[in-house]
């Protein structure tokens, strides 16, 4: 998709436009410890398509890159490249459904963690890294993003519009169930839910 400014006629990049992003306000003083984080994420976004996922992903690890963590970013094949000295790439070519190439990114990953110092953090973004991947990560974070769990806030919307006379649909019950079942998927993480919602499973 692409966005145009009317009055202008010229095309408007997402990487550059303030209120496509979400802002993340942290301290001014300096961390008490430099992580190594590692990210696991399906893509990075493009100045014309950055959905939700990809503007997470972009805001909150540039972010932390600034503040002087070493960030390596696991993503497939990109033209936005950031320049930010903690931020570091590291492509795949993408499978022919889309997603990241679990061996390649896999690689990639156990290479980096070999160098020099091991990642403090691995940070996957929904199934950027896949569970037969991570089972054994004991300092795994998933940030949750997925249609089923953001479509049931529209679902209690249309639940509570209900014309009491017209029946109730099990829609509701069954996305429940499916984000129960998306979330039993990793036996052991931290879960982040939007919005601000933690949830430790073991």
């Amino acid at each position: 998709m692409q966005i145009s400014v009317d009055e202008e006629k010229q095309e408007l990049n997402l990487l550059t436009f303030p209120a496509a992003w979400n802002l993340l306000h942290f301290r001014n003083e300096a961390p008490p410890r430099f992580l190594k984080i590692a990210l696991f994420v399906k893509k990075w976004p493009e100045r014309h398509r950055a959905g939700g996922l990809e503007r997470h992903a972009l805001t909150l690890h540039r972010a932390l890159a600034k503040r002087g963590h070493e960030l390596h970013v696991f993503t497939s094949s990109s033209t936005n490249l950031s320049s930010i000295k903690n931020l570091y790439f590291h492509l795949s070519k993408p499978t022919v459904a889309g997603y990241l190439d679990q061996a390649t990114v896999w690689k990639q990953f156990i290479v980096e963690n070999s160098t020099g110092r091991h990642f403090d953090v691995i940070h996957t973004e929904s199934v950027g890294l896949m569970h037969t991947r991570s089972r054994n990560l004991t300092n795994l974070a998933v940030s949750w993003h997925g249609i089923a769990y953001e479509s049931i806030h529209s679902d209690i919307i249309q639940e509570l519009l209900r014309d009491p006379e017209v029946a109730q649909t099990s829609i509701l019950r069954e996305r429940v169930s499916k984000v129960v079942e998306e979330i039993k998927f990793f036996p052991v993480m931290l879960i982040m839910l939007p919005p601000a919602i933690t949830l430790e499973i073991s």
